[in-house]
């Protein structure tokens, strides 16, 4: 007889059926976090996103949207989504998180074998959204998704990545959770997991790119979109360094300490070179989030300047 895991603490709208669509896509305890996933998005990430954007009836693709998770999150939020996912498994659970949700009306998943090409004419999405996905493309291959996804937004449309891990940190903490690992080789860093007993020794080199060792940099976004103009979104509110570093909950004295260290170093970095550069304060923090607004080309342009520096938005 199967060994089937249990499940705690199932959200109560959420069936059987899709439980049991969602477990060979999730299993053991990953099972347990995709149910719950919407709900912790909702009260995380959903709020770093109203920093940047108002989301409310806007056309939005959630590119690589796995199990639902965030498509649903996004349409509680009053987005009209649309999602889209190369795994046909996880577009199959999304599609069913939807209707248990009771989205139908306002979101909508796709199966795209190949989101590099996606099934949608040009400039059909004011909003695209891509939650935790960078980190899971080959590097080699990101600067064509990022085309493709900007090909698919309106002209003054926004581009927002977030949770993806930078490859800027010495610490790799999505994958084998070591210091190091982000700086070495690929080879090196698999043996080196390996050793440490982070990673099986069965995982090739390219495994653990798709399980997301090697983060993404703002630079090859900006690298990508080379020729396109656009500006730098800032958040409202609480900005990127304050909310990339937990000062809230009980801590100790010297832990407390080095985080408020950690906050006015990365500050006067964002007065100072930041505001030099035009470059986002993110694009140096441990974890990528930052939006992007897609400028209009130029009237008459060929190849119009890359304007990501020195540029602003507040998103509404």
């Amino acid at each position: 007889m199967r060994q089937v895991e249990p499940v705690t603490a199932t959200p109560v709208h959420y069936s059987e059926r899709f439980v049991e669509a969602l477990r060979p896509c999730k299993p053991g305890a990953w099972l347990q976090d995709e149910l719950q996933r919407a709900d912790k998005i909702m009260s995380c990430e959903a709020v770093v996103l109203q920093r940047y954007l108002d989301i409310r009836g806007r056309q939005m693709l959630d590119f690589g949207c796995g199990a639902g998770a965030s498509t649903v999150a996004w349409g509680r939020l009053g987005a009209l989504v649309t999602g889209v996912e190369p795994d046909a498994q996880l577009a199959q659970a999304a599609a069913l998180r939807v209707v248990e949700d009771g989205l139908e009306q306002t979101a909508r998943v796709l199966h795209v074998p190949d989101t590099s090409h996606l099934p949608f004419p040009d400039e059909a999405f004011e909003i695209c959204v891509c939650n935790a996905v960078m980190e899971h493309i080959a590097p080699r291959a990101r600067g064509g998704y990022v085309r493709e996804i900007w090909r698919v937004l309106q002209p003054g449309g926004y581009l927002y990545i977030t949770e993806t891990p930078n490859r800027l940190s010495p610490y790799d903490g999505h994958t084998t959770h070591l210091w190091g690992v982000p700086w070495m080789p690929l080879g090196l860093a698999r043996r080196y997991a390996i050793w440490r007993g982070r990673v099986e020794p069965d995982k090739s080199a390219a495994d653990l790119v798709a399980m997301g060792m090697r983060g993404a940099t703002y630079w090859e976004i900006a690298g990508a979109l080379h020729g396109q103009p656009f500006a730098v979104v800032r958040p409202r509110g609480k900005d990127e360094i304050e909310g990339s570093v937990d000062l809230v909950r009980p801590q100790s004295a010297p832990r407390r300490a080095l985080k408020r260290g950690y906050v006015a170093w990365f500050r006067l970095l964002d007065r100072t070179f930041c505001r030099w550069t035009g470059i986002p304060v993110a694009a140096l923090l441990p974890d990528l989030t930052f939006c992007l607004q897609k400028l209009p080309r130029p009237s008459g342009a060929v190849r119009p300047h890359l304007s990501g520096a020195g540029q602003g938005s507040d998103g509404r």
